[in-house]
């Protein structure tokens, strides 16, 4: 994995910290869209997932502050594995209640 610099103000250390060390979440609300569910490899179950061609480190720079995404390569790879598939869309986005 690619390394990134972070900089934040000394009374944010901690609760930066925090955040970079919690591990990916299954599942997570997307204001007026609804829940999102994030992909997973369909062979070892590894969120640590990409879309082939994506940009990893700034995808995940945009996700921090987020920011949305757009899915336009053509297939998924695990980092975990490496297994690829290929999949037409991205994972859909479930109602808002």
């Amino acid at each position: 994995m690619a390394n990134i610099k972070l900089f934040v103000r000394q009374q944010d250390v901690e609760e930066a910290n925090n955040l970079l060390n919690q591990g990916v979440p299954e599942k997570f609300e997307v204001d007026t869209l609804g829940e999102y569910e994030q992909p997973r490899c369909p062979k070892c179950q590894s969120f640590e997932v990409s879309l082939d061609g994506l940009d990893r480190p700034p995808t995940y720079a945009a996700l921090f502050v987020s920011l949305p995404i757009p899915f336009t390569s053509e297939g998924w790879k695990c980092h975990s594995c490496g297994h690829g598939w290929k999949e037409d869309v991205a994972p859909p986005l479930a109602p808002n209640p």
